[in-house]
Formats: C-alpha cells, sequence, structure tokens
C-alpha cells in the first residue's frame, strides 16, 4: 500500500516505479543471481511503466474498492483532458 494520497495516476506510476528500481528488483535475489527470466520480467515490466509514463504505451486502469475510499476527478471537465 502507498497510503492515501492526492495524486494523478502519473503521480502513482511514479511512485509505484521508484522503489522498485532502487529498491526492490536490484536486490530481490541475491547478489549471485544470473540474468534470467525472472530478471527479464521485471525489466520488462518496469520498461513498461516507463512506456507508460511517457505515453508510449496506452493502458487501463481499474480501481478495486471495496471501501469506496477512492475519488476520481477530472480537473479539466468539461474540457477535454489536453494530456
Amino acid at each position: 500500500s502507498i497510503g492515501g494520497q492526492f495524486t494523478t495516476v502519473e503521480g502513482i506510476l511514479t511512485t509505484l516505479k521508484s522503489p522498485l528500481t532502487t529498491i526492490i528488483i536490484p536486490y530481490s535475489s541475491g547478489d549471485s543471481e544470473k540474468l534470467n527470466s525472472d530478471q527479464n520480467q521485471r525489466t520488462s515490466f518496469l520498461n513498461d511503466i516507463s512506456a507508460i509514463l511517457a505515453g508510449d504505451k496506452f493502458v487501463t486502469i481499474a480501481l478495486d474498492d471495496p471501501a469506496s475510499n477512492c475519488y476520481l476527478q477530472n480537473i479539466c471537465a468539461p474540457e477535454p483532458d489536453p494530456q
């Protein structure tokens, strides 16, 4: 959990990517691991997040919020979002 935040989708993805890049993935399998499919999958996942942040990959984000604590707002409404 990243805790309660008032942020954008870009902010959520950046918050997710930062610790994965610097802390979790580099140390997830020890210092003796050879390049393998797990490491390739982790690298691919980070590349996908980077592509989404750059606008090169389009995704649909589904929020599962059983406690109904999420709030979404289009700050550009009723005009289209220029981004």
